[in-house]
Parts: structure tokens; C-alpha cells; sequence
């Protein structure tokens, strides 16, 4: 199958992009310009090579910035396009451009699959655009509701403009959860989530150790020890991803979620074993005023992620498994074990 992808070059699409050339797809790829395409190629295996085509261009001009010759060249070759490119930040001063990728983008990824007459359209969003309410669901959520941030916000609205055109072409919506490592390898690429508390804790270790009697005292992260965080390693998004190509249905939503999520305090425990790091401690935020300095600032590098640590989210996945079962795969099993497999390798 001709596969057109954008978000290629990031950490979810190299993983993808194992997948479906392994299934000896041939795929378009779009890059900004031609060193991250030749960086791109390059970590490609070489025999793969011939199946991938790099296309320069991005998400803010008419067409994805290719000319009209290179958009005729495709027309009717395309069978789907995967859309994965996203600004990720959840900076309120980067609204703008927080909207300008993630909405705007995906109407122009969309206009671009209808001029070059491709009939399939896998969009990757998020679990979170179920905002401050945390009863999800594997439906669209009502724009009209509060979001933590302007990223959950401008994911949402595409969602929407991405169903608006299932009656103009096949569309597929997946949204992944927090995505951590491989669990086959455990690269990582991303200090978000469970990964900004594992640099933190680190950097606390160099800290501290410096100090004859370090070991004797205890230092405490804030969290809440008995409310789950969906995790789900970029293995399993992928391949959830690559079987949504052929048994995605039009107009459904595929939450890539973890059905039995890990509590706080056994995540915190692996990272205190990864780190050996025992006299950590999690405490409630109800105890931030006992922390010390050194504790607070580094708490406090962790607070765009407080609305994730206070909030137990709970993210249906009957679609998504039903398309497993179907492909003969498993649904996903993230224990103790592995995730220490993943954070450990990561730290290494």
C-alpha cells in the first residue's frame, strides 16, 4: 500500500514507520527540509530504503508546501494518510501556534488528501481531549467543556473537523495516553510525564548526595498514591496504529489506552528502584507548604503536569481492543516489570 505519513520524523512515527515498512508498504514522508530528510533516511535500514520516499514540505502552507507537479504525482496513489505531526507544549503564550499546527494543519492535511483523491485518514490525537472531566469515553467530547491546557483544546477541535469530513472520505481517529518507552527496548524520546518526574528525582540525587548523612534523610515528590496514570509504551501505539490501517472503521475512535493502569505510588516505585533511590517518598499535595526549598523547586518544575498527578482519568478502550482481537494481537499487560524494563533502560 502507498502510505502518506506526517509526524514521521517524530518518536511515535519512527516506530510506525518500523511497522509498516516491515509490511513492505512504500511510504511518502513528510519532512521540513532536506537535512531532517537525510537524517531521517539515514536511520532507516538500508534495504528498507527504496520503499521511502521523503517529501519536503510542512503543515502551514496550501497543499502541505508541495508544488502542484508533486501533488498530481500523487493523486490517486495515496491509499491513506497517517496525520501525527502536533506542536506539543502547554505553554498558554504558544496558544497561536499551539492552533496553527494542531487545527489549522490538520485542515489543510485534510484539504491535501482530497486533492490528491486519498480516501483513507488516520489522525493521531490524545487520550486527554476529554479535558478537566475524567470520565472518557471513545466518542467525540464537546468542545464546550474547560481544558487543562491549550494543547487538550486544539486537539479536541480537530477531532471534530477530522469527523466532520467521514461522509467525504474514511477517517479514523486514535488517541494515545501518556506514551512512554519500547517495551522491547526501552528507547524513549521525551521528558514529558513520568520522564520529567524520573530527571527530577536524578537531578535531586546529584543534589543531594553531595552531603556526608544524605542517605539518612528522606525527600518527597508530590503526588497522589492511589490514583492510576495510563501509560502505554510506543510499541503498542504503534501497532495499534498499523492495524487501524486496515481495521479502523469510518468514523470510530480507537482510545490507545492502558485498560489496568498502574497507581502512582508503583510507579514512583520503580523510578525510586531505577534511580536507587529508596528514601524517596510520595506525599499529597496537601503537604506542599511541608516541603523544603530544594523540594519545592524541583516539585515546581513538575507543575504543568499537576492537572495529570491530582486527577484519576478513566479511558474506555472497547474499540481499540475489539481491533486487537481481530488482528490476532494482545491487548497491553504494563507491570512492575516492565515498566521497569523501560525506565531503566531509558536511564541508562
Amino acid at each position: 500500500m502507498n502510505i502518506f505519513l506526517t509526524g514521521a520524523t517524530g518518536f511515535v512515527g519512527k516506530k510506525l514507520t518500523e511497522e509498516l515498512l516491515n509490511d513492505d508498504h512504500r511510504l511518502y514522508v513528510l519532512c521540513r527540509n532536506e537535512k531532517k530528510a537525510n537524517m531521517f533516511i539515514n536511520e532507516i535500514p538500508p534495504a528498507f530504503r527504496k520503499n521511502v520516499n521523503c517529501v519536503i514540505g510542512d503543515l502551514s502552507s496550501s497543499l502541505l508546501g508541495l508544488d502542484m507537479k508533486e501533488a498530481e504525482n500523487l493523486k490517486g496513489k495515496v491509499e491513506a494518510i497517517y496525520h501525527m505531526a502536533a506542536y506539543l507544549s502547554f505553554d498558554p503564550e504558544q496558544h497561536k501556534e499551539t492552533f496553527d499546527v494542531n487545527l489549522e494543519g490538520t485542515r489543510r492535511a485534510l484539504e491535501f488528501s482530497e486533492k490528491i483523491e486519498c480516501r483513507r485518514f488516520l489522525y493521531v490525537s490524545t487520550a486527554y481531549t476529554v479535558g478537566m472531566e475524567t470520565a472518557g469515553k471513545e466518542e467525540l467530547y464537546s468542545s464546550e467543556r474547560r481544558f487543562v491546557n491549550h494543547y487538550e483544546e486544539s486537539k479536541n477541535h480537530a477531532e471534530h473537523l477530522v469527523h466532520s469530513f467521514k461522509d467525504r472520505m474514511e477517517v479514523v481517529i486514535l488517541r494515545p495516553s501518556i506514551i512512554i518507552g519500547d517495551s522491547r527496548t526501552g528507547e524513549a524520546d521525551t521528558t514529558f510525564g513520568v520522564y520529567g518526574l524520573l530527571k527530577a528525582a536524578s537531578l535531586l540525587k546529584r543534589k543531594v548526595s553531595k552531603k556526608d548523612g544524605w542517605e539518612d534523610n528522606i525527600y518527597r515528590f508530590l503526588g497522589e498514591k492511589e490514583l492510576r496514570m495510563n501509560l502505554v509504551p510506543v510499541d503498542y501505539v504503534a501497532g495499534v496504529l498499523k492495524e487501524a490501517l486496515t481495521l479502523g472503521e469510518n468514523g470510530k475512535i480507537y482510545n490507545i489506552t492502558d485498560p489496568s493502569p498502574l497507581k502512582q505510588k508503583e510507579i514512583f516505585q520503580v523510578v525510586k528502584e531505577v534511580l536507587e533511590f529508596p528514601n524517596l517518598e510520595l506525599v499529597p499535595f496537601s503537604q506542599k507548604d511541608k516541603l523544603s526549598d530544594l523540594e519545592n523547586s524541583l516539585n515546581e518544575a513538575l507543575g504543568i503536569f499537576k492537572h495529570y498527578f491530582t486527577r484519576e482519568l478513566h479511558f474506555p478502550c472497547h474499540n481499540t481492543l475489539s481491533l486487537l482481537k481481530r488482528a490476532g494481537k494482545k491487548q497491553l499487560k504494563l507491570d512492575h516489570d516492565n515498566l521497569k524494563f523501560i525506565l531503566g533502560s531509558y536511564k541508562k
